[in-house]
Formats: structure tokens, C-alpha cells, sequence
């Protein structure tokens, strides 16, 4: 089983310049955090890892855990601590039922890990057959 898990704190608040205009300043920081599996059986492509089974040529399957032949870790993520998302909006009122709104912001999203592609658990999963001949 996959753990992943995403975490956006902010901070956010107002400020009234004039009677008639409302400035509004915030911070979000996004993060999703590196994906684990409960049991380590977690595996990816690594073009540097030297394959022992293609003469120590670069290119091989690696896998997390701490076994032998294993990586000794239990992710191949290392997630960046940059996606700093700054919040800007005002709101100027005309009039007793008039108002201009507008803001500005970065966003971020996660990524659901098997979104796009299966599970990575190559050499840890089977797909039995059997054959009936007649």
C-alpha cells in the first residue's frame, strides 16, 4: 500500500487603506510529500545504477528498502521545498451597490502518484497463466 500525502498551509489577511478600498496579502506554501510504500516493495528505472545483469552497463531496475541488492531507501523522490504560492487582491467600492474586485495568485496542485501510469512495483508483482490445450 502507497502512502502520499500533500499539505498546503497559508497565512491571509486584510487590510483597509482607505474607506473605500480593501487590500487583501497572503502566503501559501504547497507540498507534496515523497511517496513511500508500506512494505518497501517500491521499484523505479535508474539510467545511472550499473545493471549486473547487462555487464555493469548503466540502466537498471532499483529497489527501496534496505536488503541486499536493495537502495537503502525507502523513496526515490526528494520533493523541492520551493512552491511558495503570494496572494495579492483588492476590492475598491464606487458606490453603495458598485464594486471592482481583482486578485492575483500562484497556485500549485499535487499530482495523484498512479494518475497517469500503474503502480511502480516491477519485481514485486506477478501475472500468473495458465494455458488450456484441447
Amino acid at each position: 500500500m502507497f502512502y502520499e500525502a500533500y499539505t498546503a498551509p497559508w497565512i491571509n489577511d486584510e487590510f483597509k487603506a482607505t474607506s473605500r478600498l480593501t487590500l487583501t496579502f497572503g502566503l501559501r506554501f504547497d507540498y507534496q510529500f515523497a511517496r513511500t510504500e508500506s512494505r518497501d516493495q517500491y521499484s523505479t528505472f535508474d539510467s545511472t545504477a550499473p545493471n549486473p545483469a547487462a555487464g555493469n552497463l548503466p540502466g537498471a531496475v532499483i529497489f527501496a528498502g534496505k536488503c541486499a541488492g536493495c537502495s537503502g531507501r525507502r523513496t526515490f523522490e526528494s520533493p523541492k521545498h520551493d512552491a511558495w504560492g503570494p496572494r495579492l487582491g483588492f476590492a475598491y467600492r464606487l458606490g453603495d451597490k458598485t464594486a471592482i474586485r481583482g486578485g492575483y495568485g500562484i497556485y500549485y496542485s499535487g499530482v495523484s502518484f498512479d494518475q497517469f501510469i500503474g503502480q511502480p512495483t516491477m519485481g514485486y508483482t506477478s501475472n500468473p497463466t495458465v494455458s488450456k490445450h484441447i
